[in-house]
């Protein structure tokens, strides 16, 4: 299982990582147990958001001296936007930036040397569009197994 702080700290260089690429793209990161805790934490929050769930875990115990943990995760670029705030074509402006952001959060999620070696993302990234989650967020969100080592 991923140590949570450290996943934290992964969170973070991520955050700085594409903002040195798109300066203030992402304003800050959260992490929640469940859907209900993170629209508790980003209540009040403006700017573009990284959220993540504590990430879920499976390990095969079928090969007990494996000391590998498959790790479920998903990260979400959201930004709240308040109903009728834009036309159609400033809500597709809109949707088109965060899908940027989240290109570049998904080129550090393959980046090897953000790793570490200890985490490795599986070889699949699926990513979604997000409309009012969370309290009345929009964006993106992408689900990945990020497989750890012991």
């Amino acid at each position: 299982m991923i140590d949570i702080i450290r996943f934290r700290e992964f969170l973070f260089e991520i955050q700085e990582r594409v903002n040195e690429r798109v300066p203030g793209a992402i304003a800050e990161c959260e992490l929640a147990v469940k859907e209900e805790h993170m629209t508790k934490k980003l209540k009040d929050k403006e700017g573009v958001i990284l959220c993540a769930n504590y990430p879920d875990s499976e390990t095969d115990i079928e090969n007990s001296d494996s000391s590998e943990d498959s790790n479920l995760v998903f990260l979400f670029v959201v930004e709240k936007v308040p109903a009728g705030k834009f036309t159609s074509e400033e809500e597709l402006v809109h949707y088109a930036t965060l899908q940027r952001i989240m290109k570049e959060v998904k080129k550090e999620l393959t980046n090897e040397s953000l790793m570490c070696g200890k985490m490795n993302p599986g070889e699949k990234l699926r990513t979604e569009w997000e409309y009012a989650v969370f309290g009345g967020f929009n964006g993106l969100s992408v689900g990945l197994t990020i497989k750890d080592y012991d």
